[in-house]
């Protein structure tokens, strides 16, 4: 019985082993294909197979080599290749052990390539174009699956458009890119723009003296925000502009006022002739606490007409840096023309700078050899140290002449090793000499330029055209020998922000006012502001303590009153207080000098019931010194030391404000819905955002200052006129709030082109200064602990097109809640 049963076991068992035997080597895989074997990178390759003999599919795997699983095979899988090429089809023996063994298997190998890169056709019907005419740009992408596409000055995410008409303004170029991960491909086109002759502009209202401001490169005249234009002003209406305001504190406490204006026609030429009845009304002088109307004032006609000229001297400062190449023949031949148009009595002279000033002698009528005299345009810039060099030529002139000094830069102030601002500011006042600039493109500094324009009584234009050389050189002359002076005294007259308003008859066929109101409705009007300088405060040497002796206390006494009278009287406006020593000792020490004695002065106004939020200060060590104090051979200047150790006191203002009832008449004013509050209002500055406020150029997001204010929810018909301190002091950066959606558009009533479309939380700063050492960081540095949790890195972003020309069109400001 036991041996029955063994031998039936061992014949059994033998019989299933042959059935399991031959059952395995009968499954096998009979096929493995791919439909590509040669595939792009992160593109789909289709994998089939198909075996015979496998009753269990589970017994079949799909291996990315080398060992990766892909799938559980289904027959059919689609399989997206990674930087590993070959595939793995695996047959196992049906065990499902640690020891199972491989039946079969069969290899794909995929040759992966990389995709091909983007084809970017990107093209302008018109590669030269008029001003204002329309350009139509547009684009094919050809293996751009995938990729974002943005176009810097006009916008994001067109690829579905490609097309997009713009308005030929000024020479640009534009930047189509494609972005895709760590890819990025770009190609770009750009146009060149015949400009016409430039209109010239006039301005009311509180803006820069005689500025010529520009949008998109091309003048912009202010009045047409007022209904007056060139297609709309009628023949023989006239257009006014206060170009001019000099206060003149005298020794008895009053204010000597001296105001230039200018009277154009509808062709812009200037109107002589007018007299004291052609002024509506007296002259208005405002500031925040009265309003002060003037009868007693004399008026004066100087002009080339009246034959009321004066013979000038004039300097000419001359940027020759290498950034200048293109442009330098073109201003070269502009300086020559001006020479030989000039009158001829009037003197000119000449400095070109990079690094190095040189003073060059007046052309003699051969353009040929003044232009191998300047040279060519290269090197480095130095402007104050052009600034300072022209000054000493005009000082060395009949000083009896009016003197003024041009001065053109493409770039900013550079490496100047002569002189500082304060001390050509300094010189220029001291011997009455204007300064005139010129910001050429966008690269400059007009920051700088305005100071200096503003700070000696000058004026500031922009150009945006090597073409508007000769223009611009003959429109600044054309304004020094042509324009009108009113002279008045205020008896009692406060510090801070006047605002001067003058009004005229509005047409040139009678000499009479016709229907004029008190308030100038039917007639025009030009307004400006001017601000009193106050009285400084001088320290001791190595002291930041007030002096003490008699003749010292009383100085001080007067400037720290002035300051204390006038932020009591304003609670609204504040005072900057800058803090400055002479050259002695280190400059460590000395700036820790200059900020002591910056503290001194704040907190004796505080202690003076002065509010804390009505102060700023900053400290310039020795870097600002009025005049050097130091002669070549080392010995200490006492007398300039003395005057370099000070503190000086800045308004930080703008002008007053019109009444609703006033605006709603000239222009259509901003429709708010709700004034400015958290989580609904953005933050427009003049400089660029940061977490600080910085002097040179920087302010602190939500922290307003002379330079920046909130806009609320509304839609602002002008930018002007929604920020106008940023706009005043060129707008560059903006911080949006949380839930609050801003859109800027390019021209006025939400017109032209979207520049930005943004919500926030976001902050967004000019891209001109992304480059330069003084504001690249903003966007990346940790903000202190309370600004960086509202705006880490990410949200900070750099502007697709110039800040500096969204100033003239519209917003719109919109809330989520």
């Amino acid at each position: 019985m036991p041996d029955l049963i063994a031998k039936g076991g061992l014949n059994a068992g033998f019989i299933l082993l042959v059935f399991f035997f031959v059952s395995c080597h009968s499954a096998r895989i009979e096929e493995f294909r791919s439909d590509k074997y040669t595939i792009a990178q992160d593109s789909a390759a289709r994998l089939s197979w198909w075996s015979d003999g496998v009753e269990d599919e589970k017994d079949l795997q799909l291996v990315l080599l080398p060992d990766t699983v892909v799938v559980p095979p289904a027959g059919i899988e689609i399989v997206t290749p990674a930087e590993t090429t070959q595939y793995r089809l695996v047959l196992y023996n049906g065990f499902k052990t640690p020891d199972q063994q491989v039946r079969d298997s069969k290899i794909v190998t995929l040759n992966v390539v990389p995709p091909p890169d983007p084809v970017i056709v990107f093209s302008i019907d018109k590669s030269i174009a008029k001003a204002g005419e329309a350009l139509t740009i547009s684009w094919n992408i050809e293996h751009g699956e995938g990729y974002r596409v943005a176009i810097a000055g006009i916008g994001e995410d067109l690829a579905l458009r490609g097309k997009e008409s713009i308005t030929a303004i000024v020479d640009e170029e534009y930047v189509l890119t494609l972005t895709k991960g760590q890819k990025r491909f770009s190609r770009s086109v750009s146009y060149r723009v015949e400009v016409p002759e430039p209109v010239k502009v006039i301005l009311e209202d509180g803006k820069e003296m005689n500025e010529i401001i520009t949008q998109d490169g091309l003048p912009v005249d202010l009045l047409a925000q007022e209904g007056v234009t060139e297609n709309n002003i009628a023949d023989g209406e006239r257009k006014i502009q206060i170009s001019q305001i000099e206060p003149r504190r005298e020794d008895d406490g009053r204010l000597r006022i001296r105001i230039k204006f200018h009277v154009y026609d509808e062709r812009n030429n200037f109107v002589s002739g007018l007299r004291k009845s052609d002024l509506c009304r007296p002259i208005v002088d405002s500031d925040l606490q009265s309003r002060n109307s003037i009868t007693a004032y004399t008026m004066a006609e100087v002009s080339e007409l009246q034959n009321t000229t004066r013979a000038m001297n004039v300097a000419l400062v001359m940027d020759h840096s290498g950034s200048m190449r293109d442009a330098c023949g073109v201003m070269q031949k502009a300086v020559c023309n001006f020479w030989e148009n000039k009158q001829t009595d009037d003197s000119l002279s000449f400095v070109r700078y990079t690094l190095d000033v040189t003073p060059v002698d007046a052309p003699d009528g051969d353009f040929d050899e003044f232009r191998e005299r300047l040279g060519i345009c290269d090197g480095g810039t130095a402007t104050i140290d052009g600034i300072g060099a022209g000054l000493q030529e005009l000082i060395k002139q009949e000083s009896s002449r009016p003197q003024h000094l041009i001065v053109y830069t493409d770039g900013a102030a550079g490496e100047n090793k002569i002189f500082n601002e304060a001390q050509v500011v300094h010189l220029a006042r001291g011997n009455g000499i204007p300064i005139h600039s010129i910001a050429f493109g966008n690269g400059s500094d007009q920051q700088l330029l305005r100071r200096l324009a503003r700070a000696t009584g000058g004026s500031f234009h922009q150009i945006g055209a090597k073409s508007q050389f000769a223009d611009i050189y003959r429109y600044i002359y054309d304004r020094l020998k042509n324009y009108y002076v009113l002279e008045y005294t205020l008896q009692t007259a406060s510090y801070g922000t006047h605002e001067v308003e003058i009004c005229i008859a509005k047409s040139t066929e009678s000499g009479e006012c016709r229907e004029c109101s008190g308030d100038c409705k039917n007639c025009l009007s030009a307004r400006n502001c001017y601000v009193p300088e106050f009285p400084m405060v001088h320290f001791d040497n190595d002291h930041f303590l007030l002096k003490r002796d008699l003749r010292g206390r009383e100085q001080s006494e007067k400037a720290l009153q002035a300051v204390t009278d006038f932020l009591r009287d304003n609670p609204e406006q504040q005072v900057r207080i800058r803090a400055h020593t002479d050259s002695d000792s280190s400059n460590a020490y000395n700036d820790d000098l200059s900020a002591n004695r910056a503290a001194t002065i704040r907190d004796t106004l505080v202690a003076r019931g002065v509010k804390p939020d009505q102060l700023q200060s900053v400290h310039f060590g020795e870097s600002l010194l009025l005049l050097p104090d130091y002669s070549e051979s080392g010995k200490a200047i006492e007398s300039a030391q003395a005057l370099n150790r000070r503190v000086e006191f800045e308004a930080v203002y703008t002008c007053p404000q019109k009444s609703p009832e006033e605006s709603m008449r000239t222009i259509p004013e901003v429709v708010v819905h709700e004034p400015p509050r958290k989580g609904c209002r953005a933050f427009f500055t003049g400089l660029v955002v940061s977490d600080r406020f910085h002097y040179v150029g920087i302010s602190r997001a939500y922290q307003p200052d002379a330079f920046s204010e909130y806009v609320g929810q509304g839609n602002y018909e002008y930018n002007v006129r929604a920020f106008p301190k940023a706009v005043f002091s060129t707008f560059d950066g903006i911080a949006i709030d949380s839930g609050t959606r801003v859109i800027v558009y390019s021209r006025p009533n939400f017109q032209g082109r979207v520049l930005l479309d943004k919500t926030g939380p976001a902050i967004i700063n000019n891209f001109i200064w992304k480059n330069d050492y003084r504001y690249r960081h903003c966007n990346s540095i940790d903000y202190d602990e309370e600004l960086q949790k509202v705006f880490p890195q990410e949200l900070r972003v750099w502007s697709s097109s110039n800040m500096h020309y969204w100033s003239y069109g519209s917003v719109k400001v919109m809330c989520e809640h």
